[in-house]
């Protein structure tokens, strides 16, 4: 009973905020999920190597849940190859092959590369923050 009390509670609470104030956007959207945000990051080359500091492993990964990693811990750089992401300070530029070697699809996101994990190579971006 006490749960239900609360719920219909909060549900009072919010209608009135809305009918005085205009519903915030968190309470429109609590329910859809994070809004898409644009990240301002830049591919940086395909570089040798495995991901020699796996940072995380997801099977839908993409350069987005990267950052979101990479970004807060300082890196200034990640990498992706496969389903794996790990996190850079700084980048060899005389090992950088052609960016062909890093023509696999990100499985989150077919339109984005994520290295070639047969070929041990991986795809080098910046990191950076969202912005809304």
């Amino acid at each position: 009973m006490k749960f239900v009390s609360s719920v219909l509670l909060i549900c009072f609470c919010s209608a009135m905020i809305c009918s005085v104030e205009g519903c915030p956007k968190k309470i429109k959207t609590f329910f859809a999920g994070p809004d898409k945000v644009e990240i301002k990051v830049e591919y940086k080359g395909c570089f040798p190597g495995k991901a020699h500091h796996t940072a995380m492993e997801y099977p839908n990964i993409r350069i987005a849940l990267c950052n979101d990693h990479c970004y807060p811990t300082g890196s200034k750089y990640m990498g992706l190859i496969g389903n794996k992401c790990f996190c850079e300070s700084f980048l060899e530029n005389s090992e950088k092959k052609d960016d062909n070697e890093c023509s696999v699809p990100c499985p989150g996101d077919e339109k984005e590369k994520c290295g070639d994990e047969k070929a041990e190579r991986w795809s080098a971006y910046t990191t950076g923050p969202k912005y809304p």
